[in-house]
C-alpha cells in the first residue's frame, strides 16, 4: 500500500544535492538528508524496513562539522577514548546530537496520523513503528560489549550495552519504561523479530527467545 501520490517536501535532501557525499564537513546535513527520506518511505509506505548506520567502531570523523555538537575533536580517538568526566561529557554531548536529529527528522515526522492504519486512523505511524537505536559496544575506552563497571576518576561506574526501542510495534511494546536484564543481543533480535510476527528459536544456531519484559 502507497499512500503519497506524489513526492512529499523533502527540504533536508534538497539541501544536499550536489554536495560531496565523502566530504566529511556534510556529515551533519547528510545525516538530515537520510533521516528525512527514511522517515517520508514510511510515511508514504514505499519501505517497511530501514537500516540507518550513522558511523562505524573507529571512526574518527571530527565533530566540528557544520550543525555539529561543536566539538572540534576526532569522535573515535580522543572522544570516545576519554578516562575523565571532562572528556566523557563530550562523548555525551555528541551522542545527544544524534538523538536530536533523530527526534527532529525522523520521529516528528512519524509522530503523525498513520494513512496506512485502516483499523484505527488515530494511531501515528511512530504508534505502528519500532525503532531500534543501538550500538556495538558499551564503553568506548574499554572497547567492551557488556554490563561492566568502569573507572572514571577514580570511581567505578556501570556500564551497558545501550538498546533504545522507541515506538509502539502496533501495540507489540510496552512503552516509556527501562528495562535492565542479564541477556544477549541476539535475545533483542529475537524480540524484534516477535513485534513482526516472525517467532525465532535460534539465530546462528544459538538458541534465543523474545525478551518478555519488552512486551505489553
Amino acid at each position: 500500500m502507497v499512500s503519497c501520490d506524489a513526492k512529499p517536501a523533502l527540504p533536508a535532501v534538497d539541501a544536499v544535492a550536489g554536495l560531496d557525499p565523502l566530504n566529511q564537513s556534510f556529515f551533519g546535513k547528510l545525516l538530515d538528508a537520510h533521516l528525512e527520506a527514511s522517515a517520508y518511505a514510511f510515511m508514504c509506505g514505499s519501505a517497511r524496513v530501514i537500516t540507518l548506520q550513522n558511523m562505524w567502531v573507529n571512526a574518527g570523523l571530527n565533530f566540528g562539522f557544520e550543525g555539529g555538537p561543536g566539538i572540534a575533536k576526532g569522535h573515535h580517538d580522543p572522544v570516545s577514548h576519554s578516562w575523565d568526566a571532562a572528556g566523557r561529557a563530550e562523548f555525551a554531548q555528541c551522542q545527544k546530537w544524534f538523538f536530536e536529529r533523530l527526534a527532529e527528522k525522523f520521529l516528528k515526522v512519524l509522530d503523525q496520523p498513520d494513512p496506512l492504519d485502516v483499523e484505527d486512523p488515530t494511531r501515528t505511524v511512530l504508534d505502528n513503528s519500532l525503532v531500534y537505536v543501538c550500538s556495538e559496544v558499551s564503553d568506548g575506552a574499554n572497547h567492551n560489549s557488556d554490563h561492566s563497571d568502569v573507572w572514571i576518576d577514580g570511581q567505578p561506574v556501570s556500564s551497558s550495552l545501550p538498546a533504545i526501542l522507541i515506538g509502539g510495534g502496533g501495540g507489540y511494546l510496552k512503552t516509556q519504561q527501562v528495562v535492565q536484564v542479564e541477556r544477549s543481543h541476539i535475545d533483542m533480535l529475537a524480540t524484534l523479530a516477535d513485534a513482526m510476527d516472525v517467532p525465532l528459536g535460534s539465530i546462528g544456531g544459538q538458541s534465543v527467545s523474545a525478551i518478555q519484559e519488552l512486551k505489553a
